[in-house]
């Protein structure tokens, strides 16, 4: 076996990996309470093997295996729902209750005050459905008919009302330009994204999506002040460890979390390829609208096919019409949202 298969970063990964599969092992039963003891006992043979052990494959066995117990016994305390593969709803229905009780206890009152304070301000300004687009794609808050979702989700477009790496990219952008324009240090600007970001974070209410693209945009901007640049599928698989040992239910019970990572997944590992395919004369925006719509779909599409019955055969069209729409949209709800100068403003984003 090549060195460079065992690194230290490739060791990580593994662990990493094994974390997720002991979560995963627990919520498709797989892994029984009962075997608490026999998963301790294993526990502490693996820990007295890399004591000892020497040899650098047994050394990361061992600890590939003291994280896959880790994983499992995280499930354990959590008591995560067991999940049917024949028929994955009523799982998902119980771990989106727990879920949301979780969002209740963390997210501050006032700052679910100031949610509800914007979303009576676009209201006003804008018919109901337009106006639950426009607070969904800033900031996630949607009040949809059950009509207007069921044609979003036939149309393959639920994603664009969901908070995500674009919100929290654009947010990383601006705090960033403006540490510059202040004359901030590196170390400065990292700290007021940190906070900035953590804030927007309770703001929304930490979802899988943004929690996962707040993670990697934090990590990404840590890496050069540390002298490191982290490689993306990495960073993507830090984001999953960190927010499956906060939810270990979100790993196959939340879609939302697992349509974010096989999307983000598809992009990193599958957008570069699709996207020699393209004429060099190709329009840029279509080109990236294209590759990005094609290599999310690639990795999504198995799972809305298991979780929910049903595939958007329109969905690569509607998502090359519509995505390169989203920023605009954003843009100019910000602007009519923040500079309240008048219905008129409410006029661009009305167009989009």
């Amino acid at each position: 076996m090549p060195s460079s298969f065992l690194s230290r970063g490739r060791i990580v990964g593994w662990m990493g990996l094994s974390f997720l599969g002991g979560i995963a092992a627990v919520t498709l039963g797989w892994a029984s309470v009962e075997w608490f003891r026999i998963t301790l006992g294993i526990l502490v043979i693996a820990a007295g093997g890399v004591s000892l052990c020497k040899n650098r494959h047994a050394l990361a066995i061992c600890l590939c295996l003291i994280t896959g117990v880790g994983g499992m016994m995280r499930a354990w305390t959590e008591r995560v729902p067991l999940l049917s593969l024949s028929s994955p709803m009523a799982a998902m229905r119980l771990a989106s209750t727990k879920k949301k009780e979780v969002v209740t206890e963390i997210v501050p009152p006032w700052m679910v005050e100031l949610r509800t304070g914007l979303t009576k301000q676009i209201a006003t300004n804008l018919p109901s459905e337009e106006a639950s687009l426009m607070s969904g794609i800033l900031y996630g808050e949607t009040h949809f008919s059950k009509e207007t979702k069921t044609t979003f989700r036939r149309a393959g477009l639920l994603h664009v009302v969901a908070v995500s790496g674009a919100n929290i990219s654009i947010l990383v952008l601006l705090i960033a330009r403006t540490c510059v324009r202040l004359g901030a240090s590196r170390r400065q600007a990292w700290a007021a994204l940190v906070v900035s970001v953590l804030l927007f974070i309770l703001f929304v209410s930490p979802s899988a999506s943004v929690t996962r693209a707040a993670i990697m945009g934090i990590l990404s901007e840590l890496g050069p002040l540390c002298g490191r640049l982290g490689r993306p599928t990495r960073t993507l698989l830090v984001a999953a460890c960190l927010f499956a040992c906060w939810q270990p239910s979100a790993l196959l019970l939340d879609a939302g979390f697992a349509l974010s990572f096989l999307a983000m997944a598809g992009l990193i590992l599958y957008a570069p390829y699709f996207e020699r395919l393209f004429p060099e004369r190709t329009p840029e925006i279509l080109k990236e609208a294209a590759t990005s719509t094609l290599a999310a779909t690639l990795f999504t599409t198995p799972y809305s096919l298991w979780a929910f019955q049903q595939w958007s055969a329109f969905g690569f069209l509607t998502n090359l019409i519509v995505v390169p729409l989203v920023p605009w949209t954003m843009l100019f709800g910000a602007v009519a949202l923040f500079i309240p100068l008048g219905p008129w403003l409410y006029l661009p984003v009305k167009g989009c």
